[in-house]
C-alpha cells in the first residue's frame, strides 16, 4: 500500500475551518469525505509500506511507548525530511488514525486541535505534539540498534510525560548525546528520583538545570559523563 497525504489546498481549508468544525473533533467517525464534498482531497506519496499498525488507545505512558515502537517500525523507511511533512501527518490524524485520535486527543478547543491534529509552528516541538507524528519521531530519536533492546530509551522517554516534554519539546533534544545521556540517567537513577517523592517537579527542575548549563557550556560539545555530572549535581541539590 502507498501512504497518502492531504493536498495543499485541502490542508489549508481543513486548518482554516477548525473554529467552525471544532465540535467534529469529538465525533466517533471521520467526516473528511463529507467536508470535501466528494472531491479528492488526498494524493499518493509513492512511499510503499506493507501495512500500518493498529494503535492502542490509552493514556498510559507504557502504551504510548508501544505505539511509538509499532508506528516507527512500520514506517522505518521514512526519511527525516519526509517525516516533517505536515500533509502526511494531518492525513493520518484525520483519516487512518481518526478513531485513535478522537479517543486519545479528541477536544473542542481549537488550540488543542491545531496542536494534536495538525502541525502548528515549526521545528521538533510541533512534530512531537501532533498525535501521530509524535510517535514516529519519538521512536526515530531514541532507536539504538547497538542495544540489546533497540527501543530501551524509547520506553524511558515515555515512562513519564515530563521526560518526553522536557527533552523533546526543548532544544535540548536536538543533541543526540544529550538525548541519550539524559534518558540513560533517568533509567539508572529512577529509584533515587522516586525517593524524592515527585517525578514531575524533580524532572522539570533537572531539565531546567541542564538547559541553564547551556549558558556555561556548549551543550552540543558535552560528553555523556559531563551530562551525567550536571544531572548528578541537580539531583543532589534537590535532595539536600
Amino acid at each position: 500500500m502507498s501512504l497518502k497525504y492531504l493536498s495543499d489546498t485541502w490542508l489549508v481549508r481543513l486548518r482554516n475551518a477548525v473554529p467552525q468544525n471544532a465540535e467534529r473533533y469529538t465525533s466517533l467517525s471521520s467526516w473528511l469525505e463529507e467536508f470535501a464534498d466528494g472531491k479528492r482531497y488526498w494524493r499518493d506519496t509513492g512511499i510503499e509500506v506493507t501495512s500500518l499498525p493498529e494503535l492502542k488507545v490509552s493514556a498510559r505512558p507504557e502504551d504510548d511507548a508501544e505505539n511509538a515502537i509499532l508506528l516507527f517500525s512500520a514506517l522505518r523507511n521514512l526519511t527525516p525530511v519526509q517525516a516533517m511533512e505536515a500533509r502526511l501527518w494531518t492525513y493520518l490524524t484525520h483519516v487512518t488514525y481518526w478513531s485513535y485520535m478522537v479517543a486519545r486527543w479528541g477536544n473542542v478547543k481549537p488550540d488543542v486541535i491545531l496542536d494534536r491534529f495538525f502541525l502548528r509552528g515549526g521545528g521538533i516541538a510541533s512534530l512531537v505534539r501532533n498525535g501521530i507524528s509524535r510517535l514516529w519521531w519519538s521512536g526515530y530519536l531514541t532507536y539504538d540498534g547497538n542495544r540489546s533492546d533497540p527501543f530501551e530509551l524509547t520506553r524511558v522517554l515515555f515512562s513519564k510525560q515530563d521526560i518526553h516534554t522536557g527533552l523533546l519539546e526543548r532544544s535540548l533534544g536536538k543533541s543526540p548525546t544529550i538525548r541519550r545521556a539524559t534518558l540513560e540517567y533517568f533509567k539508572n537513577n529512577s529509584q533515587k528520583i522516586e525517593r524524592l517523592g515527585g517525578w514531575s517537579i524533580t524532572v522539570q527542575k533537572m531539565m531546567r538545570d541542564l538547559n541553564t548549563a547551556g549558558g556555561v557550556y556548549l551543550l552540543d560539545a558535552l560528553t555523556t559523563r559531563q551530562v551525567h555530572d550536571i544531572l548528578d549535581t541537580s539531583l543532589a541539590n534537590l535532595a539536600a
